[in-house]
């Protein structure tokens, strides 16, 4: 047999067709080759330069904020994780297809003109390195993406739980294989990531073998099956080798991915996993790895025969291990399922508790009387006066009608938090007022002014969570520009503000330039048309001071003005990734965020608080939480700046082993919770993301009997109210209250709990969120007594609804125009300190009017309600004196006056309102004089 080469055309003789005439192709593909190298050269370089300014810009932006390091680790990572999988692949690629090529190239037998199949043979050998360095980059490319995975494997540190009999923390094992949680957690990913990324490799050689071997062929004109020679033959044991060892692989992975099994009566391995399955894919790992030793064998041996066998054996044996399962599932497990699944039952109780912590919830009977006494009143002061009675709806259209003063501003979000305000702990509304910078007049919308001038937001609206004016507004702690306190509050100094710009919020997503030759726009002067002025003097952003900088940032926003602007200096900043959500994402990406910041005043200044969550669906025998997850801690307090945009990551719960690792990943970078700054320490509180997931699953997971939660005995839900006439699911909301056995009033996360398909009332469930003794982060459930009816939420709406007083008052309030609408209803416990045995519950409503042509609601009404009667007064003290007289006449109307704590700051809170009247009409004027100003001035223009 006659070798030719590709280079050398002399090799070839020459081909005629039947008609003697030379064979060639109807065009030279010599200037398309050319053009086609350039084009694919610009393309290459362009995509370089942009990876390039990507990394720079990343590293400016993650210096600044002092993580250079995370930013640089997760690249190395990237980098060395891409050339490993991109050697790998052409390592195996390269030597076989070297091998194809040379067992299936040789003369060819079809006519065609020498100097044509030179060519063709040339664009084959570029197209062979081309599919190669694809295949590279895609395996490099697939192998960077598992960074994370990496990085966790590496660092991972193990998983502990408490044990039930001692109390002491454990290792945490599964009952099966007697593996740490860790194992699942950081190990199998990786191992599973592996066989995974090598069975693609495997499959991907093969087409690629198979495709060269056929274009050999081909372009010789010869035919596959005839041409088979012992080589290929070999060549085919060695990948099919490849191929059984890889998938065997698998089988082992397989065993341990039992775990997370959903082929029982609950998540996890069950009877027939145990014990069907488990064994099949023992048998299928042995049979592997014998039929894999047969290959290797058959290299030497050559038999077609014995690979069709071994082919065959593997096809069977997955095809029985497969049916065998399915027929002990049918006929042995199915009629008797819940003997068969009894030990396995509690196994998934007991770790989907550990996964979602409930497993620190501590139950207790809640003593529950249906009489509301006077006693519960007096002696639970800081609870009533901080019944809320402001949604954080309502109150956020109030605040963008009253505390907006210029177009351009709005409230994005209202947040709940407690503040002590003289001597006392109050709950609190309060929002930052962000800036919208394409809300500024059409003719306003420049460049200079939305990236130059117009930068920030400004200063907070605050207002208690109970009181409201005569008119149906809130009693302000603090509002107006600049911020003002009320001033009926003594110490107003944990109020202070002296740094009121928001620069990093939830409505920053456009970048900003500060420090430039424009000054900035500070906030509007009420009382004369020129605004404020003012100059950064933080160290948020990016300094331009190089010509390097500002071309890479022009590259990045694909804004030539940051270029060639004259208004910037060495001294400008540009300031990106302002969303404090997507700031805190882009710096730690392998956690989850909880999707509500919060706005805290502390020291004089602004700051974000924002809980993030770590996760895994990897935990066995936990039950996933709507295929998302089947463990969350609330594991990391994050701490951003408003002004400056700095970042502190704080460890909120150092048993979780997720965060430890992430802490071996990344050092320095998280801080323990005791370094966080005490007047931040006191505002964190537990999220209503997690205490809502947790709040699901403990609906089923509440019940521990195998009996009782096989049957589903006891399902809860949770209850449904009336909200803006809409009838939708509650949601968890703060009280400051006494738990039963405690001794002072705490900020607590409550949520209630009603049986499945039933109205009333089962238990209550709340989570700590005050560090005084160390309790934050406990969960406290209440069972009500068996046999006591208490009323949900929903029956509650129903008495109100069907209360004739009530209804009238509707009639009345809710005439053309107008409309009424119903906020939250919150169900608040209440605990005689003095006598632990009487406990009750009142249901707070609040009432609010609202025009049908403006969206400014208005507090007008509150309804109160226990177990025997409603009320419906023009201000809470009212309501509660109705709600007592009704249970008992003597007391009379005017009972709770003398003990009503608010009642000394009404007088300041009139006086504040007057003030507020006072300033909206400043306001008013100010907005009338700008108007007029700006008609002068276009009248001008146009003569």
């Amino acid at each position: 047999m006659r070798t030719f080469k590709f280079q050398d055309s002399s090799d070839w003789p020459p081909f005629e067709n039947q008609q003697g005439q030379s064979l060639s192709l109807p065009f030279n593909p010599r200037p398309l080759l050319k053009w086609g190298i350039i084009v694919v050269s610009i393309v290459l370089t362009l995509l370089a330069l942009n990876i390039l300014r990507g990394i720079y810009t990343n590293i400016l932006w993650f210096d600044n904020l002092g993580y250079r390091h995370v930013y640089l680790n997760i690249m190395t990572t990237k980098i060395w994780l891409f050339l490993f999988g991109s050697v790998i692949s052409l390592a195996l690629i390269i030597p076989n297809l070297i091998f194809a090529h040379k067992a299936t190239r040789g003369d060819p037998a079809t006519p065609m003109d020498p100097e044509t199949l030179i060519l063709l043979r040339r664009i084959f050998k570029a197209g062979m390195i081309l599919g190669t360095a694809i295949i590279a980059v895609a395996f490099g490319y697939m192998a960077s993406a598992q960074w994370e995975s990496m990085l966790r494997f590496i660092n991972e540190a193990p998983f502990t739980t408490i044990d039930t009999l001692s109390g002491q923390r454990i290792l945490a094992e599964d009952p099966v294989f007697h593996k740490n949680i860790a194992f699942y957690v950081f190990t199998i990913p990786i191992i599973n990531i592996a066989q995974e990324l090598s069975l693609g490799a495997v499959i991907v050689l093969i087409l690629a073998t198979v495709s060269v071997s056929l274009i050999n062929l081909t372009l010789r004109g010869s035919n596959f099956i005839d041409s088979v020679t012992p080589r290929m033959i070999s060549h085919a044991c060695v990948l099919l080798c490849l191929l059984i060892l890889v998938i065997t692989w698998g089988y082992w992975v397989d065993i341990y991915q039992l775990m997370f099994s959903t082929n029982g009566a609950v998540f996890g391995p069950a009877y027939t996993d145990l014990n069907a399955r488990l064994p099949a894919l023992r048998l299928l790992l042995g049979i592997g790895i014998l039929v894999g030793v047969v290959l290797l064998v058959n290299i030497k041996l050559r038999s077609i025969r014995t690979i069709l066998i071994c082919i065959g054996i593997c096809i069977a044996a997955a095809v029985i291990s497969g049916v065998y399962p399915a027929l002990v599932q049918r006929f042995q497990v199915d009629p008797n399922e819940l003997a068969m699944e009894r030990e396995y039952i509690p196994r998934n109780i007991e770790f989907t508790r550990q996964a979602f912590a409930l497993d620190r919830i501590e139950e207790n009977l809640y003593p529950f009387s249906p009489n509301l006494t006077p006693e519960l009143v007096i002696n639970n002061p800081e609870t009533i006066d901080n019944m809320r009675l402001w949604d954080h709806r309502p109150i956020r259209d109030v605040y963008n009608q009253k505390q907006f003063f210029r177009a351009y501003y709005s409230f994005v979000d209202v947040d709940v938090d407690r503040y002590e305000i003289d001597g006392e702990i109050r709950q609190v509304m309060l929002a930052a007022r962000e800036l919208f910078s394409e809300d500024l007049p059409e003719g306003s919308q420049s460049w200079v002014n939305q990236r130059l001038q117009y930068t920030h937001g400004y200063g907070v609206a605050m207002s208690p969570v109970t009181e409201f004016t005569p008119e149906g507004q809130p009693n302000y702690f603090i509002q107006n520009i600049p911020p003002t306190v009320a001033s009926h509050i003594e110490n107003s100094d944990p109020l202070r503000l002296d740094v009121p710009q928001v620069y990093y919020g939830e409505n920053t997503r456009r970048y900003t330039i500060v420090n430039t030759k424009e000054p900035e726009f500070d906030y509007p002067a009420i009382s004369t048309e020129v605004p404020v002025r003012t100059r950064y003097q933080g160290l948020g952003g990016v300094v331009l001071d190089s010509l390097v900088r500002r071309i890479a940032y022009a590259f990045e926003f694909r804004d030539i003005n940051i270029l060639i602007s004259n208004s910037l200096t060495s001294d400008s900043r540009l300031q990106y990734n302002r969303d404090i959500h997507d700031r805190v994402a882009k710096i730690a990406p392998f956690l989850t965020l909880d999707a509500d910041p919060y706005l805290v005043v502390s020291d004089g200044k602004l700051f974000w608080i924002q809980d993030a969550y770590t996760t895994t669906d990897q935990y066995p025998y936990s039950e996933p939480y709507h295929d998302k997850f089947n463990y969350i801690r609330n594991s990391v307090k994050t701490v951003i700046s408003a002004y400056d945009g700095t970042i502190d990551f704080y460890i909120s719960d150092e048993n979780d082993a997720m965060i430890q690792t992430y802490n071996k990943v990344f050092p320095n970078m998280f801080k323990p919770l005791e370094a966080m700054p005490k007047g931040l320490l006191s505002h964190i509180r537990y999220p209503q993301d997690f205490f809502s997931i947790q709040a699901e699953i403990y609906q089923l997971y509440h019940m521990r009997n195998t009996t009782d939660f096989y049957n589903k005995e006891d399902p809860w839900s949770i209850p449904s109210e009336l909200f803006f006439e809409q009838q939708q699911q509650m949601e968890p909301y703060y009280v400051i209250m006494k738990l039963p056995g405690e001794d002072k009033e705490e900020f607590v996360l409550l949520m209630p709990f009603t049986p499945l398909d039933k109205p009333n009332l089962v238990a209550w469930m709340a989570a700590r969120s005050d560090n005084d003794k160390g309790q934050y982060g406990s969960l406290v459930s209440f069972l009500f007594p068996k046999g006591t009816s208490v009323d949900g939420p929903e029956q509650v709406e129903a008495r109100i609804d069907n209360d004739f007083t009530i209804k009238q008052q509707f009639t009345l309030l809710c005439q053309r125009g107008a409309s009424c609408i119903r906020g939250n209803l919150l169900v608040i416990p209440l605990i005689d300190p003095n006598d632990p045995l009487n406990a009750t519950l009142i249901y707070v409503e609040p009432l609010y009017i609202q025009s049908e042509n403006i969206d400014f609601p208005e507090l007008k009404q509150v309804i109160v309600a226990d177990a025997n009667h409603v009320a419906m007064e023009g201000d809470l003290t009212t309501a509660l004196n109705s709600l007592l007289s009704a249970s008992d006449p003597s007391l009379g109307q005017d009972y709770l006056v003398a003990n009503d704590s608010t009642s000394d700051n009404k007088s300041a809170g009139i006086e504040d309102t007057l003030k507020n009247q006072v300033l909206s009409i400043q306001n008013a004027f100010s907005h009338l004089s700008t108007a007029l100003q700006e008609l002068i001035e276009s009248l001008e223009e146009e003569q």
